[in-house]
């Protein structure tokens, strides 16, 4: 066998087995919400090719899988439907995310952040007419009740407002904040695995992202849309308005933790070390998590016009961060 026919070989067998493992994933309860990550290892491991041939079969074994479901009758074809539309919107726009042809679109550079976010968006904008159609089935949303009781106990929850909660913030950035979560877990679970098998990182860290001046004209705007259609009772334009305002306030996020990352490992180890656990902590604190949150959120907002970044003098004391 030559080296090309090998080569194949190995890359069939990586989309093959990503593929199979994704499917699986889905169907396994809490750990489904890893059944991206396969996909994003076969692209970093494989390269595009594996990337989207897994992709293809992942999705041509979910269908045959709901298919064979659909015709025992043994699910709400709805239901059925809305599995089938997730799964092939989430697989598509990720591979698109971790491909090497995703990182650039109309000839400009694509940031993994921004990569991140404008696939998130997309999905979620296929996804939540799916999401409402299901928020339509009242045996699903008594399947929803009764779990939420089984673990939290008897939560008096009354059917038809939980509907109602559910869709008004489904729409309004629970869809796209999920999916986006989704999105970013997979991802950076893949990367931390390419980096202790190779040493590696696909892309760079978050340390040095920064957003475009143009962000906050968008965010300005999006904050005057959510006023306007609240205002004017126009429920389409400030559910819009307000996935543009959260996916906004999300990128400075992230421009804010790499401000703070960007001190961070200024720090001699021990002290890095200690900051580290304490805001670990303190991210799991009710309300205090919602403040440091917030500082992070203005941080990025405020280095639009203050150079924050530029007041760390010297190279960060570890060597490649």
């Amino acid at each position: 066998m030559g080296s090309n026919e090998g080569g194949k070989f190995v890359s069939v067998g990586i989309a093959a087995g990503a593929a199979v493992l994704s499917v699986s994933l889905i169907r396994m309860g809490a750990v489904g919400v890893l059944f991206l990550l396969p996909l994003a290892l076969a692209g970093f491991f494989g390269g595009e090719r594996p990337l989207w041939f897994a992709a293809f079969l992942a999705v041509l074994g979910n269908g045959f899988l709901l298919f064979s479901v659909w015709r025992g009758g043994q699910a709400d074809p709805v239901i059925l439907v809305w599995n089938g539309l997730y799964y092939t919107v989430m697989v598509v726009v990720f591979c698109w995310i971790n491909a090497g042809k995703g990182k650039r679109a109309l000839f400009v550079s694509i940031p993994p952040v921004y990569r991140l976010a404008v696939g998130a968006l997309a999905a979620s904008a296929v996804i939540i007419p799916g999401f409402l159609a299901v928020m339509e089935n009242r045996e699903f949303v008594r399947f929803l009740v009764s779990n939420l009781e089984a673990v939290y106990g008897n939560t008096g929850l009354d059917i038809g407002e939980f509907i109602l909660s559910l869709e008004y913030l489904g729409i309004r950035g629970g869809v796209l904040v999920s999916v986006l979560f989704f999105f970013a877990v997979s991802r950076q679970l893949a990367v931390f695995i390419m980096w202790v098998f190779r040493h590696e990182k696909p892309d760079a860290g978050l340390v040095s992202f920064k957003n475009g001046r143009f962000l906050i004209w968008v965010l300005s705007f999006s904050l005057g849309a959510v006023l306007v259609g609240k205002t004017a009772g126009l429920e389409a334009l400030e559910a819009g308005a307000w996935n543009i305002l959260i996916l906004c306030a999300i990128l400075y996020l992230a421009q804010g933790g790499g401000i703070a990352l960007y001190f961070l490992i200024r720090l001699p180890p021990f002290y890095r070390l200690a900051a580290n656990l304490i805001l670990l902590i303190l991210l799991f604190r009710p309300g205090i998590n919602a403040f440091l949150l917030g500082i992070l959120i203005l941080a990025g907002i405020i280095e639009n016009w203050v150079p924050i970044r530029a007041a760390g003098s010297g190279p960060p004391p570890t060597p490649g961060a």
